[in-house]
């Protein structure tokens, strides 16, 4: 038996985070930032996010309905996307909806075939004349 889950995108979110700035590094005015202590890309691939910041925007997600959530890192400009999704377990009738679907795919498909072979067949009877 086959089992179905529902998955509807709810919302892209996009978080900006740079450490430096939250503490007021202004790139016009200040040199460069010298990081003292543990260096993050030592212990991660991705950038970091405050973690206050991502709690908020994971709460509005939910708010919007979403109950997971995918993430994607942009190492070039700092940046996390955030792609909210609400998944449930399917219900019968949007089973019922899902199957139908692709019984009324098959059946065009089988119908543009079936008229394919009978314009070919057509041509073919033509040209015994």
């Amino acid at each position: 038996m086959d089992f179905y889950i529902t998955t509807k995108f709810v919302e892209k979110d996009e978080i900006y985070s740079r450490p430096e700035e939250d503490f007021g590094y202004d790139y016009e005015n200040d040199n460069r930032v010298e990081t003292i202590g543990d260096v993050y890309w030592n212990y991660t691939e991705s950038g970091l996010v405050n973690i206050d910041l991502i709690i908020q925007r994971l709460e509005e997600l939910k708010q919007k309905g979403s109950n997971y959530v995918g993430c994607k890192w942009h190492s070039d400009h700092g940046e996390m996307e955030l792609y909210g999704f609400n998944i449930n377990k399917s219900s019968q009738s949007e089973i019922d909806e899902y199957l139908e679907g692709i019984k009324t795919k098959e059946r065009k498909k089988k119908e543009a075939e079936i008229k394919l072979l009978e314009d070919k067949v057509k041509n073919l009877k033509k040209s015994l004349v």
